[in-house]
């Protein structure tokens, strides 16, 4: 189970407004959390392209502050804003080259939903076969290390092992699964620190 799974349902409307900028190819004002922060950041998009994967919703498209293509996840937009000046025409055109299957069939790990973040993660070894095929092989303490460009997703690995696995570094990282966690706790009504204490059995399938 994600910790992102309700996302789908809770970003139905979202989706609708953006899949039509998208289909209208009008510029949209969002803001937008990134992992690890507390506030929203504003960005003009270019909508490119919008996916389903496990339970949540990405918006793929190009960020003028960047000057790239990146991925939203859509439960971390808190607002979206339409461009309404010229109806009916274009604000841009999306590049030939764009492939968005091509985007879909990468590593989640591999999303360019932020610069790339090197993560350390102690796994249990009785358990460490069920990441190695997405993380490679950890070192002789047991360690993986793991580069991302979309922690959410690594930590939804995490989550999944349950108390066999923990992030050490960086902070940011160990600030998001607990973030998660505590979002987890929220929706089924279950204290954090009775959560942590019981620990938690989920599908481990990656």
């Amino acid at each position: 189970m994600s910790h992102g799974a309700p996302d789908a349902l809770e970003d139905h409307g979202r989706v609708g407004s953006l899949g039509e900028a998208l289909t209208t190819r009008k510029r949209v004002k969002i803001q937008y959390r990134k992992p690890g922060a507390n506030d929203a950041t504003e960005r003009e998009v270019d909508p490119y392209g919008l996916f389903l994967r496990r339970g949540a919703w990405y918006l793929v498209a190009f960020d003028h502050r960047t000057r790239e293509v990146r991925m939203f996840r859509l439960s971390r937009i808190e607002d979206a804003v339409v461009n309404t000046k010229k109806p009916g025409t274009p604000d841009f055109e999306v590049p030939s080259s764009f492939d968005l299957a091509a985007m879909m069939q990468t590593s989640p790990l591999e999303y360019h939903v932020h610069e790339r973040l090197a993560v350390q993660i102690r796994v249990d070894p009785d358990v460490a076969f069920l990441v190695e095929r997405s993380w490679g092989s950890p070192d002789a303490d047991g360690v993986f290390h793991v580069e991302t460009t979309y922690l959410d997703y690594l930590v939804d690995q995490v989550i999944r092992l349950g108390l066999r696995a923990e992030i050490l570094s960086p902070p940011e990282a160990r600030e998001a699964i607990g973030a998660a966690l505590r979002k987890v706790a929220k929706a089924h009504g279950v204290p954090t620190g009775e959560m942590i204490e019981d620990g938690f059995d989920w599908g481990m399938g990656f």
